[in-house]
């Protein structure tokens, strides 16, 4: 709620780009939570710093697990935020049916 429609779509939509890691490492943690910093840049869209994914009990995730999902959030491509340069934000996710 505190991200715009298109931004937050676009989350949405990454998510089967993200539940790819979970096939990857062959880790079976169905929810996560991940506390980032959106960094909008009018050059490139909107960068995000994940500084902390965790699970429902927000325990530390898997190493193997945590160093996919980070590198797959560095490479998902957002558009520009509407509310600033910077915002901080908790967004869950699960990946189960």
């Amino acid at each position: 709620e505190q991200v715009s429609v298109p931004v937050r779509s676009a989350l949405e939509e990454a998510i089967p780009i993200l539940a790819e890691c979970y096939v990857r490492t062959g880790k079976h943690q169905a929810r996560a939570a991940v506390r980032m910093t959106l960094v909008g840049d009018p050059a490139v869209g909107t960068l995000i710093d994940p500084t902390e994914l965790v699970d429902p009990d927000h325990r530390p995730l898997d190493p193997a697990l945590d160093r996919c999902l980070r590198d797959t959030f560095a490479t998902l491509e957002l558009p520009p935020l509407d509310e600033g340069d910077r915002l901080p934000i908790e967004y869950s996710f699960r990946f189960d049916d």
